[in-house]
C-alpha cells in the first residue's frame, strides 16, 4: 500500500537498481489482479512520440493522468485512458490547453518561480500554492511589474493578511432547521411542501419536517381550511372538524 493507495512492485528496496511502483486503476484491487494486469501498469509513462520537436509522454501522477510536453504538465480529462490514447489524440489536448494557459499568464518569473495570473476576480501572483491578490492600483499594470515590486506585494500580504469576514449563521427553526429551505409566501407564511398521500408512517415523518405543521393533531385542525399553506393530507388521516 503506497502513499495514495495501493501499488505494484517490482524489485525490493535492497537491489542495485531502484525498485519500480505502479499505481493500480480505480476498477482494480489487490486481492483480485493479476499477474498480466499488474505488469501492464508498468507501461507508464508512455512516449507517444515527438511533436513540435519535443517528446510526448503520458503518464499517472498525484493527481491523476496528464500530458507532459516541453517541459509542461496537461492533466488528462476522464475520457481518455492513459494506456491506450493515440498520439493524434493527445496533440491536439497539447495545444488547446497550452493556448487555454498562455492567455491566462501575464507574466512569468523562471528563476523565482512566481507568476502573474488573471483569475475570475482580476490579476494575482502565484507562488507555489499561494495565492496573494494584487492591490487595485496595481492590476492595471500587472504586466509591468518587475520581480522587486512583486515580491514586495508578497511581503506585505504576508505581513498584513486580508481580515476573514466570518458568515453570519442563518437562525435555525424549532425543528433546528435553517428557514431559508423554506420560501415565504406573499403573505410572509412560510410556503410549506406538498407531500402525496402515502402511509401513515410517511406522512408523519413529513409532518415533522414541515415546519407549518405541527405533529400535535388538534393544531392541525386549524390548517384544514387555509389553501395557501398548500398542504395535502391523506384521506385516512385528515382531522376532522370535531376532533
Amino acid at each position: 500500500m503506497g502513499r495514495y493507495g495501493p501499488m505494484v512492485q517490482i524489485g525490493d528496496v535492497n537491489d542495485e537498481e531502484k525498485p519500480r511502483f505502479a499505481k493500480l486503476k480505480n476498477t482494480q484491487s489487490i486481492e483480485t489482479i493479476s499477474y498480466d494486469e499488474a505488469m501492464e501498469l508498468f507501461r507508464l509513462p508512455r512516449n507517444l512520440g515527438p511533436f513540435e520537436e519535443k517528446d510526448v509522454t503520458v503518464n499517472i501522477g498525484r493527481f491523476g493522468p496528464y500530458i507532459a510536453h516541453d517541459g509542461k504538465f496537461y492533466s488528462l480529462g476522464k475520457e481518455f485512458d492513459p494506456y491506450t490514447i493515440t498520439f493524434d489524440q493527445a496533440a491536439p489536448i497539447v495545444v488547446e490547453k497550452r493556448s487555454a494557459k498562455e492567455q491566462r499568464t501575464i507574466k512569468v518569473f523562471e528563476k523565482e518561480k512566481i507568476q502573474l495570473l488573471r483569475g475570475p476576480y482580476g490579476p494575482y501572483i502565484k507562488q507555489g500554492l499561494r495565492n496573494y491578490k494584487l492591490p487595485k492600483e496595481k492590476q492595471d499594470n500587472a504586466a509591468d511589474l518587475t520581480i522587486e515590486e512583486v515580491k514586495a506585494i508578497i511581503e506585505e500580504v504576508k505581513a498584513n493578511p486580508p481580515k476573514r469576514v466570518p458568515r453570519k449563521k442563518k437562525e435555525a427553526d424549532v425543528r433546528g432547521q435553517s428557514p431559508a429551505k423554506f420560501p415565504k409566501t406573499g403573505k410572509g407564511i412560510p410556503a410549506c411542501r406538498s407531500y402525496p398521500a402515502r402511509s401513515g408512517n410517511h406522512f408523519a415523518r413529513n409532518l415533522m419536517n414541515n415546519p407549518c405543521v405541527s405533529v400535535d393533531k388538534k393544531k392541525l385542525v386549524g390548517l384544514i381550511n387555509r389553501p395557501e399553506l398548500n398542504i395535502v393530507y391523506p384521506s385516512d388521516l385528515k382531522p376532522h372538524a370535531g376532533e
